[in-house]
């Protein structure tokens, strides 16, 4: 790969990996609007030496691989200066930090990126975390964020500073001690953040620290912070015996204006559900309403009373607006299948949200939607196709086979693998020429990826939900 990208210099160039393991000791810079293309799964990249693996600049695109690595310090990919990163379709897996909570500024996790715009990372399984450093226009969707196992140390799934225009969106969490969090230094501002239909589930770290949140928010600022939406997301500690801390921790950071945390369940959190403790901050326009808040303030733990939004010491914020929150089990088909019973009291208990079209499943919300990442009806699922990633999977859920079909009416030709969430590859097959393709399967109850190739060589991801 380092050997190609010291060829490839034109923009529009691409550097095939055909399926094969490729071993790499010197970083690849890529050249402006040079992009990599791999196979898939079966086009693996080893690190060795520690090294920065990919260093992107300007208009590139890195997909279809599996980056390994090594079990060394080494890094993925980096963009420091840069614009128009997409990064989709990659695995990347067994890196020795890649989320360390107390990393230092240099780069330590999996993506780094820097002083750098137009960013989209999506359809990617991550056993690590992203950190990003004055960024603007950030899009994370629909990624697979955290560690196979649970570490002693605290680690961070998504860390941000100093950002304006984010999306975090429909992400499945786990095994992390901070699912996202979000700090502002001295005279930077941060707005329009939008954190939306994610599943955030094991939380905190593998020891009796305090560690443990959904989505925390700190540091000092001069300027003002506005335009942040935390909505339709399920946090879900299962904490066990670890000391798990927040579900939200509301902004510390100086002037803060617009906030609202609307249709989200928040469960097991030790100390609080929702938190503001420093009594410097100016909060203003603040609504927290239809949430689930259940288990959270646990006696003999908890800074919060009860499981209700707690402000330590600066009061109520100026214009708070809270209505419709709910103390009760929102009653999940399972401990790891996040869907709604029937009779779940978050089923049409949310807030419409006109800015989110589907929930963390790919259904069309509903009006009013459900609380949690579950915001639409598994029954219009169906009827009303949106071929979320180009990709329709059903039924949803399923048990023992599943349908796959493509958007455009197009052939699967290629390999059709089916991952657990650790990325492991249960099922492989290859598929040749089916418009729509039946898979038969014996899987247990849980959540997998499916990722096929379509007569174009793309790859598409979807999910099977197994019942």
């Amino acid at each position: 790969m380092f050997y190609a990208s010291t060829k490839a210099t034109n923009s529009g160039d691409v550097i095939f990996l055909n399926p094969g393991t490729y071993y790499e000791s010197q970083r690849s810079s890529l050249y402006n609007g040079v992009s990599i293309n791999g196979s898939g799964m079966s086009s693996i990249v080893v690190i060795l030496d520690n090294i920065k693996l990919i260093e992107a600049k300007n208009n590139n695109t890195i997909s279809n691989l599996l980056i390994d690595g090594n079990n060394s310090t080494g890094v993925a990919i980096i963009m420091d200066n840069g614009s128009n990163l997409i990064v989709r379709n990659c695995s990347f897996k067994n890196f020795a930090f890649g989320a360390r909570h107390f990393a230092d500024f240099n780069y330590e996790y999996i993506i780094e990126l820097k002083n750098s715009s137009y960013i989209t990372i999506n359809n990617n399984i991550i056993q690590g975390g992203i950190r990003a450093f004055v960024i603007s226009q950030l899009d994370v969707y629909s990624n697979q964020i955290g560690k196979p196992v649970m570490s002693v140390d605290p680690e961070t799934g998504i860390y941000l500073s100093d950002i304006e225009g984010l999306k975090i969106r429909d992400n499945y969490f786990q095994n992390l001690a901070y699912q996202v969090e979000l700090i502002v230094h001295s005279g930077a501002s941060m707005s329009d953040v939008y954190i939306s239909s994610n599943i955030m589930t094991d939380i905190g770290a593998n020891s009796n620290e305090m560690h443990g949140y959904g989505v925390m928010f700190e540091g000092l600022t001069t300027a003002q912070c506005r335009n942040i939406n935390i909505v339709n997301n399920t946090m879900v500690t299962k904490v066990a015996n670890r000391m798990t801390m927040v579900g939200i921790m509301l902004p510390e950071i100086g002037n803060v204006t617009d906030v609202k945390i609307l249709n989200n369940i928040i469960q097991g959190f030790k100390y609080a559900s929702i938190l503001s403790r420093d009594s410097i901050v100016r909060l203003y326009n603040l609504e927290i309403s239809n949430n689930i808040m259940f288990e959270n303030a646990i006696p003999g733990f908890c800074y919060a009373p009860n499981n209700l939004p707690y402000f330590s010491n600066g009061g109520i914020p100026s214009n708070y607006i809270s209505n419709n929150i709910l103390i009760t089990d929102p009653m999940f088909v399972s401990n790891y299948d996040f869907h709604l019973k029937e009779e779940s009291p978050a089923i049409r208990a949310g807030q419409y949200i006109d800015w989110i079209a589907t929930d963390y499943y790919g259904y069309f919300i509903t009006n009013p939607p459900h609380i949690g990442a579950h915001s639409g009806d598994v029954g219009t699922a169906i009827n009303d196709v949106t071929y979320k990633s180009g990709i329709l999977v059903y039924p949803v859920p399923a048990k023992d086979r599943v349908t796959v079909s493509l958007k455009d009416g197009g052939e699967i030709n290629g390999r059709l693998l089916v991952m657990n969430r650790l990325g492991v590859i249960i099922i492989d097959r290859y598929v040749n020429s089916a418009i729509n393709y039946t898979l038969d399967f014996n899987l247990s109850t849980g959540i997998y990826y499916i990722r096929v190739h379509n007569k174009n060589g793309n790859v598409l991801t979807s999910k099977i939900v197994v019942l």
